[in-house]
């Protein structure tokens, strides 16, 4: 059923009848996040709950941290992140494992927001530098303006993470081979 949606959102598609192969859908709704976030507009206010449940249906991993997508445009994501206690570490604040997770996630769909449907891209490398604990509501923004693209070229993102007090948590880049047909 989900794959279904999946294919529905991320081609635009009304009528699917065709068979469908798990994998692909996965492949097709990743590389096309820009165009999912855009046809899930008419869904208003549930259009973050829904991306979501896309995203964590594409990448199970990323469900682990509870997260939801506010803003996606060409090469710029943002996400919210809440305090939980299943994101604890031992000092009450959120882990830097989950701050992490939730980092590249958030930095793979700006990165995927710009790329066609034949280009792909793969993380080859991450930096991150923790500023102070995170609690409370968190706010991930990624950017992502590689200039041109034609080949495999190496590319890096940038990304802020924020507290509900604008506080800098921990910033992060992350190093990606792009290679575009």
């Amino acid at each position: 059923m989900l794959g279904k949606l999946v294919r529905k959102v991320t081609t635009g598609e009304s009528n699917y009848t065709t068979k469908r192969c798990a994998n692909a859908d996965k492949t097709l709704s990743i590389r096309d996040t820009y165009v999912a976030w855009g046809n899930l507009a008419r869904l208003g206010r549930l259009r973050p709950w829904a991306f979501t449940l896309l995203i964590n249906y594409v990448n199970p991993y990323s469900k682990s941290v509870h997260f939801r997508v506010t803003t996606l445009e060409r090469g710029l994501c943002t996400a919210v992140m809440k305090e939980q206690t299943r994101t604890h570490n031992p000092f009450n604040s959120i882990h830097a494992g989950a701050l992490f997770t939730f980092g590249e996630t958030v930095s793979a769909m700006a990165v995927f927001s710009r790329l066609g449907t034949k280009s792909r891209a793969i993380p080859t490398g991450a930096n991150i530098e923790y500023f102070k604990k995170a609690r409370g509501l968190i706010t991930a923004t990624a950017e992502f303006s590689p200039g041109e693209l034609a080949g495999r070229q190496e590319k890096t993102s940038e990304l802020t993470i924020v507290d509900s007090y604008l506080d800098t948590v921990a910033k992060m880049s992350i190093q990606w081979v792009i290679d575009t047909k």
